[in-house]
């Protein structure tokens, strides 16, 4: 932002202008909570909302619950590529071996990049609108 000035002072039809740009203050502004849809295909995301039944005051434990999810939000959707990729080598090794339990927990594996994989797509879809 800036503020400009018409200045006067010049016998012609030209008047000069002063333009003087604005500083902006680089206080200690509390970032904007902002829910994540891809937090509702994580169970805990619910339990952290039940879990601040303790609090007498709504504001109090909206604002704490707000806290909690961002915290734990941060740490579930910032490494989409590492939780995939963890996923898709354990699938790899798996592959290989044919007993009840490899196929159990091949299965389990590959639910998980599944749902990792439309945690991803529901969090860019937001990002979209």
């Amino acid at each position: 932002m800036a503020k400009v000035y018409n200045l006067e002072g010049s016998p012609s039809d030209h008047s000069p202008l002063l333009v003087v740009p604005e500083q902006k203050t680089s206080g200690n502004k509390k970032k904007q909570f902002r829910f994540e849809n891809a937090w509702l295909t994580e169970p805990i995301c619910f339990q952290i909302v039940r879990d601040e039944k303790d609090n007498d005051n709504v504001i109090q434990k909206v604002e704490r619950c707000a806290e909690n999810l961002d915290i734990w939000g941060r740490e579930i959707m910032s490494c989409f590529s590492t939780r995939i990729r963890e996923c898709k080598i354990r699938l790899k090794v798996l592959r290989g071996k044919r007993d009840a339990q490899a196929k159990e927990e091949y299965d389990l594996i590959r639910k998980k990049l599944h749902l990792i994989l439309d945690q991803k797509e529901i969090f860019w879809r937001q990002r979209s609108k």
